[in-house]
Parts: C-alpha cells; structure tokens; sequence
C-alpha cells in the first residue's frame, strides 16, 4: 500500500475517532457536574426573578406618580389647587 493512503486512512480515524470521543463527553457529564450546573442555574433564575419584581415594583410606583402628576396638570376646574390653599388656611 502506498505511504500517503496509509496516512489518509490513519488521519480520519483518528480523525472520526476524536469527534465520536468528543460528541459523546458532551452528553456524558458527571453527575457532579450536572448537579452544580442545575444549582448554578436555580439561583441565576432566582436571582433574575427578584431583579423582575424589583423592576416591577418601581415601574409601579413610577405609573403611580405619572397619574397623580397627570391629575394635577390637567385639572381643569383647578379643584386640587383650592383644596391645597383650603388646606393651608386651616
């Protein structure tokens, strides 16, 4: 047999063997590993989460304002600036 064929065979079986190697360790995770990642995992999203109701409450507390400050400007009749001087008389 030649040299260069008996390369080109030698070459992609190793070749063939390094990516079966490779495919199967990548399913293959030591139960160690799987335990750390799912723990990892559980606390990003726990960690995520409060961060959402954080964000949650202050966009409540924002849409909260936005409406009294909207009341105050577009009170027409100018009802909540006799109730304020109402409130300053005593």
């Amino acid at each position: 047999m030649e040299t260069w064929v008996f390369w080109m065979l030698a070459g992609f079986a190793f070749w063939f063997f390094a990516l079966r190697g490779s495919a199967c360790s990548g399913r293959k995770s030591s139960p160690k590993r799987r335990h750390r990642s799912q723990r990892d995992d559980t606390v990003e999203v726990a960690h995520l989460k409060a961060q959402l109701q954080s964000r949650d409450g202050q966009i409540e507390r924002l849409t909260r304002r936005l409406e009294a400050l909207e009341t105050i400007v577009t009170d027409e009749d100018r009802r909540l600036r006799r109730e304020f001087d109402a409130l300053q008389r005593g």
